[in-house]
């Protein structure tokens, strides 16, 4: 019998990204791949993303990142959301 070890997404990103957090660029061309980065710094800055977003700087210039945790648990989310509606079609 095969061992059902499961990685948790956190995991998962943070192997991928060798970080805790992410570049906001990233997460956009990654998760994100319906927003432009212009529309997407907009959205961090309003606090209008699915998930937080945070300057690391206090300037108007700096970058905007995401928390590994944060990502994981709206791709979570996402994944539990596809999967009732999956179960509704096929059961």
């Amino acid at each position: 019998m095969r061992n059902r070890t499961q990685l948790s997404t956190a995991f998962m990103l943070a192997l991928r990204y060798q970080d805790t957090i992410i570049p906001l660029a990233d997460v956009c061309s990654d998760y994100l791949t319906h927003l432009s980065l212009k529309t997407a710094k907009e959205q961090a800055a309003a606090q209008t993303l699915p998930f937080p977003a945070f300057k690391a700087a206090n300037s108007q210039k700096a970058e905007y990142f995401v928390s590994i945790e944060d990502l994981a648990m709206w791709i979570d989310a996402k994944k539990a959301e596809a999967k009732r509606e999956w179960e509704k079609v096929n059961h």
